[in-house]
Order: structure tokens, then sequence, then C-alpha cells
């Protein structure tokens, strides 16, 4: 299935942590965001399909939250151009308006701008 994005991925030049909800070590870094979705890297494959609650932490300055938490689907997984790395797909699942903002201040902080 092809799927159009709606958002122009914006590749960020500082890398947040991404962690499976609830857990003390980071699985990745992203590497890319949409209000639609993102791209993580990690040294861990996981399958397409698979559902999430992802947690990333925030630096200061985003309305006084510490984490943004987003349930997400895996769309995609293939190996990096360095083979100990995978470069995930990520579709976010009903983000919402307050979410959709602290994503596109994210991207204003830390992405590439052309």
């Amino acid at each position: 299935m092809n799927e159009k994005r709606n958002f122009k991925r914006r590749h960020l030049i500082f890398y947040l942590r991404v962690f499976n909800n609830n857990a003390e070590q980071p699985f990745g870094y992203i590497v890319d965001i949409t209000p639609q979705g993102c791209m993580v890297i990690s040294e861990k494959e996981i399958e397409a399909g698979k559902k999430m609650t992802l947690r990333m932490d925030l630096p200061s300055g985003h309305g006084g939250k510490k984490h943004l938490v987003l349930k997400a689907e895996t769309k995609w997984c293939k190996p990096d151009v360095n083979p100990d790395f995978f470069d995930i797909g990520f579709r976010f699942d009903d983000i919402d308006y307050e979410d959709e903002e602290i994503v596109h201040s994210l991207i204003n902080m830390f992405g590439f701008q052309d």
C-alpha cells in the first residue's frame, strides 16, 4: 500500500531519545519527524505492524511537559547503512492538537530549515 505524506519529513539536527513508554533505556533516536510519524534509528529490529507507545524526553520550554507520549505503529523496518542499526518508520495514531503543536515546535527548534 502506498500512503501519501501530508507533511514534508524534517530531519533533526538534535536526535531525541525514544523509549518504549515505561522502559528505562532508550531503544533508539528520532532521525526525522512530522505530525503524522517519525523515523527512528535503533540497534533493535522491530517488525512492521507492531503497536507501541513511544515516549520522548522533551527539552525544556514545551509548556511544562517533560515527555511526549504517542501511540504509534511500525510501518516498516530496514537495515541502516551502518549494519549495526535499523531504520524504523512509525505512524502516529490519533495525535491530539497539543502534541501536534509540540511536534511542530521540535521541528522549528531542531529541524534543518530549507
